[in-house]
């Protein structure tokens, strides 16, 4: 990969994740900080990232089957 792209994809990857952080908790500071420290704020996090998962995993691991043995 060319170094220019690999460190603007780094810049713009970064920018993303601390700039997410920083716009929610700048919008919703303390009620967020406190959401944070509720139980079932992780539980249902916890569903709903598994409900989530399980069907984009099952995609993943279909894009690298063979194209023959896709079902039509």
């Amino acid at each position: 990969m060319d170094i220019r792209t690999f460190i603007s994809a780094g810049i713009f990857g970064r920018g993303i994740r601390f700039g997410m952080e920083v716009l929610i908790v700048g919008y919703w500071g303390e009620e967020f900080v406190q959401m944070l420290e509720e139980p079932l704020f992780w539980i249902v996090v916890g569903v709903f990232s598994v409900v989530l998962f399980v069907p984009l995993n099952h995609w993943w691991n279909d894009l690298d089957r063979p194209v023959d043995e896709h079902p039509q």
